[in-house]
Formats: C-alpha cells, structure tokens, sequence
C-alpha cells in the first residue's frame, strides 16, 4: 500500500501542472464588482420609472433601494466566502445577507401600512417575476460556476446566498423599472419569491458544489 501511494504522489507531483492561488479578497471583490455591473446594465436595459424623480421624494422607498443594492453585494460576497473552506474567520460576515433581509422586511412593512397608492397593476403578476427570473439566469450562472473552482464546505449555503444575490439584482432593476409602489403586489410577486429562490439555491449548492 506503501509503494502504491508512494508511486502516486511521485506521478501527480510529475505530471501535475501548478495552479495559481486563488485570492479570496481578490475574487470577493470581482464578483461585487461584477454584480454591480451587471445591475447597473440591467437597469439601462429595462429602463427606469418615469415617476422616479416623485418615488425617490419617499425616504422609505429610497432606503428600500439602498437595503436591496446592499443585499446584492453582501450575497454575493457571503456565497464567496461560503465557498472557500477555511472561512471561519468570516463567519459574522456569512450572515450580514440575513441581517439586511430582516431590515428590508422592516422597511416593506412600514411602506405596507404608510403607503396609499392606488395604482394596482392589472397584469404584471406574473410578468414581473418572469422578468426577474431571467435576469436571475446569468449572474446565477456565473456565480455557481466560479464557486466550482473552490472547496465549499457549506455548499447549501453558498447556493442559497449565490441565488439570492442574483434574485436582489433582478429585484432592484424591476424595482426602479415598475411605476408602481402598490405594496401587496410587491411583496407577493417581488420579494416572497426571493424565499423560494433561496430554498432552490440550498439544493443546487448541495448538487453543485459539493467535492
């Protein structure tokens, strides 16, 4: 058994090609940066709501944004870290993700109550989670694929947050491009998805990103 592991080692040590250190600050910081960007496409795509200048006078829709921009980098940084497998130095950092979606539940509650439009979309239900869903596809993608190059130790949360930050960007563009603030269509077809997502991120993780 000896020799055998012995002749192993020798072999990948012969024929193995040197891999470069993967950074773990360094690829944080790509994948923020590429979240960012890609919202910020996004957002020229779809366009914004012609209201935005009267939306924007409401501080709680503007702290709305803010808390939903937020989510977007600290998923996508929380699903990183998740990703590598000595992370424990991390570990308050992994739950900041919970902490904003707590805050952001706070703020759509109190716009739930304070809030009277009376603009009701007729048919954009469905619409805007399609919507959202594809948006959702690409930066997903991407983010499952570059955590395959690590070693999760906790592959059902790395998917989950990996989803939800990309459900945060597509929620943010369809946000500013929805002229509505009618709050039951909000929470039903904008953010109660964002529970399932993370559940379906759970599972792809413990598919996708397990050794």
């Amino acid at each position: 058994m000896n020799d055998k592991t012995d002749q192993l080692i020798a072999s990948l040590a012969a024929t193995a090609t040197p891999q470069p250190p993967i950074r773990l600050r360094t690829l944080c910081a790509r994948n923020i940066a590429a979240f960012t960007l890609y919202a910020g496409v996004m957002i020229a795509y779809l366009g914004v709501r012609p209201d935005l200048a009267v939306a924007t006078s409401n501080p709680l829709f503007v702290l709305e944004i803010l808390l939903l921009l937020a989510l977007l980098m600290s998923a996508a940084l929380s699903a990183t870290l998740a990703a590598f497998p000595d992370r424990h130095q991390y570990d308050k950092l992994l739950w900041l993700p919970a902490v904003l979606l707590l805050a952001l539940a706070g703020v759509l509650a109190a716009e739930f109550f304070t809030n009277t439009s009376a603009v009701v979309p007729l048919y954009h239900g469905l619409g805007c989670l399609n919507c959202m869903i594809l948006c959702t596809l690409l930066p997903g993608t991407y983010l499952l694929i570059s955590m395959r190059r690590l070693a999760s130790t906790r592959p059902g949360f790395a998917g989950a947050t990996a989803l939800l930050a990309s459900f945060s960007l597509a929620a943010l563009a369809v946000r500013l491009e929805e002229p509505t603030d009618y709050m039951p269509h909000l929470i039903q077809w904008h953010y109660l998805p964002m529970l399932a997502v993370a559940l379906i991120g759970i599972a792809l993780g413990r598919m996708l990103l397990r050794w």
